[in-house]
């Protein structure tokens, strides 16, 4: 337990130095090295993608994902083919020794990790809202498994998907949404008040991402312990000792972190006055 605490508390660190400096192409590069991390986690780690040539082509498009923002959408579209294209040519051309299976397996979890990693670089881009849509895109994972955690030792019962995941309950589901909410309506409430009083927060759009995304967090947790199941192990990495990986703390921004980056462009839920 002491080994995990101060792991955790010397990743927050390490998090919050990172994210609390003004926009540059640190933040980038360490956001693309968890990209790639991830990816490696995912493919070579659970040996669940045998080729090294697929698992190239991933990581290197896992790399380059915090910085596709700087490119139009046409250049964007020449990406995706090309990622598509050469896992093809990997896939034909080692089919002896990697599964097609393996390969759909291994572009379906690089676009997700890549997405939801490279959506905190894509997030702390905004000069104006860009380190609190970071702190509540975070929180709301965060919190609703914390949440979760202390309301499934008080009062859980029902197993939530025990196949999967045998100490998640409903009630600690339900106990996780509640606190997902609430913390982050509380923190949106210090950060127009004191932090940033030109701010306007419209928190029922808030509270309304936030109770899916809490949601949507289980799903992602749930499908990277399926993940490690299939692959025999207990953690995906070592890096955090008494965490595991990459994967295994940001498991649960699979579906979330997307979530807030396509509400965010789409609907007013932080403002300004003059905006």
């Amino acid at each position: 337990m002491k080994t995990r605490v101060i792991s955790g508390l010397v990743g927050a660190a390490l998090l919050i130095a990172v994210l609390v400096q003004p926009f540059t192409l640190i933040v980038e590069i360490g956001v693309a090295a968890l990209c790639v991390i991830a990816v490696y986690e995912l493919l070579i780690a659970t040996k669940l993608a045998p080729s090294k040539l697929v698992c190239a082509v991933c990581m290197v498009f896992a790399a380059g994902a915090p910085f596709w923002r700087y490119l139009p959408q046409e250049a964007l579209l020449w990406v995706a083919y090309g990622f598509g294209a050469l896992l093809v040519v990997a896939q034909v051309t080692q089919h002896k020794d990697q599964p097609a299976t393996a390969t759909l397996y291994a572009a379906a979890v690089t676009l997700l990790s890549s997405k939801a990693l490279s959506s905190i670089a894509f997030l702390r881009a905004d000069s104006e809202f860009g380190l609190f849509a970071v702190v509540w895109m975070l929180l709301i994972p965060w919190m609703s498994d914390t949440g979760a955690y202390f309301t499934g030792v008080l009062c859980g019962k029902t197993k939530l998907c025990p196949e999967i995941s045998p100490k998640k309950t409903v009630e600690g589901l339900i106990g996780g949404l509640f606190t997902s909410v609430i913390i982050c309506l509380a923190v949106a409430y210090v950060y127009e008040t004191w932090i940033y009083p030109e701010v306007i927060v419209n928190y029922y759009a808030m509270a309304a991402v936030t109770l899916l995304g809490a949601a949507l967090s289980v799903f992602g947790d749930l499908l990277a312990s399926l993940i490690k199941r299939h692959a025999g192990i207990k953690d995906f990495g070592n890096l955090m000792p008494g965490h595991g990986g990459v994967m295994d703390r940001f498991d649960s921004l699979l579906l979330t972190a997307p979530l807030v980056v396509l509400s965010l462009s789409q609907w007013p839920i932080i403002y300004t006055i003059n905006s």
